[in-house]
């Protein structure tokens, strides 16, 4: 309840005071019950009470033509009734005042109107580059134009007069500028549209303004940038598509900064772009995670002052560090189809594509079982240890090019147990240069994936461009020692007759969580008719690991260090019929399973028409194999999973009855832990396990 009370003066209130002739005056009072009234639109009348304790008048502060007072005398406490007309516009009010011969009070009266005002910028920022001259940014509006008012606010020591008009007509808020002479500062300047909502409330909308010189690009941006890191002091305004942002977990990568700890915030704080005819990229890092808010698909203006530009070279990429979240101008979401979609084979790949989003067309997953990340998870983050922070694995095209596709172990869908398609395709990713230590390099370039919509490879192997010769996915010894193809028709033996033994693999699908002991999707090794290889298998499989006996998926020997050298892999099989050029090639993973630096870590593979007459062996290509991580002893160059590598066979080897490929080690180099990569030779004392867990021959249909 409002209502007046008034101090009595003190000397009045003394209980010992008397006055002659005198008496104590009732002081004056007057007030409401409430400070406000709020009426439908529809009207009606409305009664005021009043509080009084002398006569008095009520009347309203001024005439509004819709609203009347029926009585407005009161002799004390008293109702004045109100008739308000129903209102058909917006929201609308009055003031009554009451008043008696010494005092004065007033009420609000608010009628609500037939329909509700709203008031809506598109945008909360726009960028004016100069010879745009203006630019306009949609309203949304039933707000009469005549009750908005303006009012600009610079944001700097600049010449306070630079915008020249605001024009609001047929949905658009239009601000005119003069171009901006500062090649290397950018004007600021806070345009604040507000009008009275009809109840004496001032609504406020805000416009960020920006003018800037130019809208630099990518190519000049590159040439500013040198191999020693550049703080950028200077307004830069870059502007391009994002073709990579932190929503996958796999747009960058996540630094090993010991063998057993991985710094998980570089895919966080990492997001691409690329210039708006797609040819050129940056790599984005921002302070953290939290000040990375790029998103993909969208035209985004990026402020590079304060940051710090890098150069890297062989192969030549550009990378921009310490971005905050303040730098990001703007980011407009825009239908893709405005992105360019670049496609390449993968011999087409230049420096200029890295960092940028790139369609390899016609291309296949070779290794024809396992997950986007088939290695022991037991040494990834699920079980609290940081010995993998990513995986590669193997794409090749229709041509016979090959490259590795990464993907991190926060990457979600990585291991979700659905199968890749063994057939061919379209795959898109972000071309990026990075190491990895385990394999001996993963070559020039590499892809990453932001989505599991962009590994485009049919499910069957029938809807690809590859024939197989010969295939083995899992173990199973036949005659002589020997092991028999999976698929096709070949032989697979060790150099020294005896036949191989089971070996540790890591293909099953996923999920890998704690307690799951059930095979539920399998190893990704689909047979004729349709039937999932190994899926009654219910051993453990909660690491996606497999070493039991009853399911062989790998196999290893650790015959070497014989007299007459060292031992290795034979392959025979039969090209007859094949005459053409037709990309023969070889696909296999490899890993030294055991033993401390026990096996040499340099290979090659060779091939002849005979395995009898060792002058015939020709050297085809190197390879090098990782060593299989330890608990006891994690290193870099260590790997948890197989090493998957492609060979491109000479077609000499085509139309042949019989031929052969040898996997041999090229040096005596190994790695114990005591000494370091390649530090040591291996010697028979010590001998190792050499293990295998796919190989196949192909050629294109």
């Amino acid at each position: 309840m409002k209502r007046i009370s008034y101090i009595i003066l003190t000397a009045l209130l003394a209980a010992s005071c008397y006055f002659d002739d005198m008496h104590l005056q009732q002081p004056e009072e007057l007030g409401t019950d409430m400070d406000e009234y709020i009426v439908e639109a529809e009207g009606g009348e409305v009664g005021v009470i009043v509080y009084a304790n002398m006569p008095g008048t009520g009347r309203l502060e001024a005439e509004t033509g819709w609203a009347r007072i029926a009585d407005p005398d009161f002799a004390g406490d008293d109702t004045l009734k109100v008739t308000v007309d129903a209102n058909t516009g917006r929201q609308r009010m009055f003031r009554m005042v009451m008043e008696t011969a010494a005092r004065l009070d007033t009420v609000s009266i608010k009628q609500k109107g037939a329909f509700e005002e709203y008031f809506e910028l598109s945008e909360s920022e726009v960028i004016i580059v100069n010879g745009q001259g203006s630019a306009s940014v949609p309203v949304n509006t039933n707000v009469d134009s005549t009750l908005l008012s303006y009012k600009v606010l610079y944001l700097g020591s600049e010449d306070a007069s630079w915008i020249k008009s605001l024009t609001l007509a047929q949905g658009r808020l239009t601000i005119s500028i003069e171009d901006n002479p500062d090649k290397t500062k950018f004007r600021r300047a806070l345009v604040e549209v507000t009008y009275d909502d009809g109840w004496g409330e001032t609504v406020s909308h805000s416009l960020d303004v920006t003018s800037a010189y130019h809208s630099g690009s990518f190519e000049e941006l590159r040439g500013m940038a040198s191999e020693e890191p550049a703080l950028m002091t200077d307004d830069f305004m870059l502007e391009g598509y994002v073709v990579g942002d932190k929503s996958s977990s796999n747009i960058g990568e996540n630094i090993m900064t010991s063998p057993a700890e991985i710094d998980y915030t570089g895919s966080e704080k990492t997001s691409c772009i690329e210039s708006l005819d797609g040819e050129y990229g940056f790599l984005l890092e921002f302070e953290t995670g939290d000040h990375n808010i790029l998103k993909n698909n969208t035209l985004t203006r990026i402020n590079v002052k304060g940051a710090t530009l890098v150069k890297l070279t062989d192969p030549e990429r550009y990378v921009i560090r310490g971005l905050k979240a303040s730098n990001v101008m703007s980011s407009d979401s825009v239908d893709v189809s405005l992105i360019p979609q670049k496609s390449r084979k993968i011999s087409e790949l230049t420096d200029k594509d890295i960092y940028t989003r790139v369609t390899l067309t016609d291309c296949e997953f070779p290794v024809r079982k396992g997950s986007l990340t088939p290695f022991n998870e037991g040494y990834a983050s699920n079980w609290d240890a940081h010995n993998v922070s990513k995986y590669p694995s193997l794409i090749r095209d229709s041509e016979g090019s090959s490259l590795y596709m990464l993907t991190n172990t926060t990457c979600g869908y990585r291991r979700d147990g659905s199968r890749i398609g063994y057939g061919s395709g379209n795959v898109t990713g972000i071309i990026v240069h990075e190491d990895y230590v385990p394999f001996g390099g993963v070559g020039r370039y590499q892809l990453r994936h932001t989505s599991r919509k962009d590994l485009g490879f049919k499910e069957s192997f029938s809807d690809g461009f590859s024939e197989m010769i010969c295939e083995w996915r899992w173990y199973e010894v036949g005659e002589n020692n020997t092991l028999k193809a999976t698929y096709g028709e070949g032989t697979l033996s060790h150099t020294s007759g005896t036949a191989p033994s089971n070996a540790t693999d890591y293909s099953y699908l996923g999920p890998c969580v704690e307690g799951n002991t059930a095979n539920v999707n399998g190893f990704g090794i689909i047979l004729d008719g349709g039937i999932s290889y190994g899926s009654d298998f219910t051993g453990s499989v909660e690491k996606g690991v497999l070493s039991d006996g009853a399911l062989k998926l790998a196999w290893r020997h650790n015959a070497w260090g014989k007299d007459e050298g060292y031992h290795g892999w034979v392959v025979e099989f039969s090209t007859s019929g094949i005459t053409a050029t037709t990309c023969l090639s070889m696909q296999f993973c490899v890993m030294n399973q055991t033993g401390e630096g026990g096996v040499p870590n340099e290979w090659k593979v060779e091939w002849a028409d005979s395995d009898t007459d060792a002058a015939q062996w020709k050297t085809i290509a190197e390879y090098d194999v990782p060593d299989v991580v330890k608990w006891d002893s994690p290193q870099f160059w260590k790997s948890a999973g197989f090493k998957p590598v492609d060979v491109t066979l000479p077609n000499e080897m085509l139309g042949k009855d019989k031929v052969y490929i040898r996997l041999t080690p090229r040096s005596s180099k190994c790695s114990p832990v005591a000494q370091g990569y390649l530090q040591g030779l291996f010697t028979s004392a010590t001998p190792g396990q050499n293990a295998m867990n796919y190989l196949a021959i192909r050629y294109n249909k």
